[in-house]
């Protein structure tokens, strides 16, 4: 079965995921989808179209991090157009935690071999910050991808940051694919 979701003009502002146990993470601040059935991501699809992003967070307590504060995706397909993302925040907490995609986070299943696919055009990332914990840095201030498929056209990123880890280095800038 496939399934769709769209989101057309919508707002999302100040909404918050929030982990208050030790070891597990907060994940898509202001939407989350996540497919269970990994051997299929494409039977499931997420579009957003002129939507905004505005201050949403993905923090959590305990030894782990925030994923996503905007958009947090797992095995699905997502098609994001005309978007503004500003001011998102994803914290990660503890030793080797990090906060990862402050504006979007996908996430495919690694082996699988379809890997879930998203689609960005002419949208906005401004000011949006993934924060690491005490050793290692945030990754993906914009967009963090990892065993996913990532096309980007027309979109602009402007001053997102990564922050944290004193010990390891400093984190990538706008956009980390792994």
């Amino acid at each position: 079965e496939q399934a769709s979701v769209m989101f057309n003009r919508c707002n999302f502002t100040a909404n918050i995921a929030h982990s208050s146990v030790s070891g597990a993470s907060a994940s898509g601040g202001a939407v989350s989808f996540v497919n269970k059935d990994i051997s299929a991501p494409a039977q499931f699809e997420t579009i957003f179209n002129q939507c905004i992003f505005v201050a949403n967070k993905a923090t959590s307590a305990g030894n782990n991090g925030g994923t996503g504060a905007a958009i947090d995706i797992e095995n699905v397909n997502v098609h994001v157009r005309k978007c503004l993302f500003l001011n998102n925040i994803c914290v990660g907490k503890g030793n080797d935690i990090s906060g990862y995609g402050a504006a979007i986070n996908i996430i495919g299943t690694a082996g699988q071999g379809n890997a879930p696919t998203i689609n960005i055009s002419q949208s906005i990332f401004e000011g949006n910050v993934a924060s690491g914990g005490t050793q290692t840095p945030g990754a993906g201030s914009a967009i963090f991808a990892a065993d996913a498929i990532a096309f980007i056209s027309d979109s602009l990123f402007i001053r997102n940051t990564c922050t944290g880890g004193a010990n390891k280095g400093v984190g990538c800038g706008a956009i980390q694919a792994d």
